[in-house]
């Protein structure tokens, strides 16, 4: 949560949040990643989710996260979504 609202209040508009690794997570850090995602759309930014496990695509589909995040493969394809709003 910390690192976000450091990113955020720095400006950096655009982020992505890999979460290589990460087989678990609880409401908290996905209340953290909505609340993120909130803050960066009022200021015309986007958050972005790459290397989802599949247990944790699943808790995102389960919970609705889909609609909410945009999902990239890998953090190369989600950065470079960026990079394509810009061509």
């Amino acid at each position: 949560k910390d690192i976000l609202d450091q990113r955020i209040n720095d400006g950096k508009l655009n982020i992505v949040v890999s979460l290589k690794g990460c087989k678990y997570m609880d409401s908290t850090f996905l209340g953290t990643l909505v609340s993120a995602a909130r803050r960066l759309k009022q200021s015309g930014g986007c958050l972005k989710i790459s290397d989802l496990h599949s247990e944790t695509l699943v808790l995102f589909e389960i919970t609705g996260m889909m609609r909410i995040f945009e999902i990239y493969k890998n953090i190369e394809d989600a950065l470079a979504s960026y990079t394509n709003l810009v061509d």
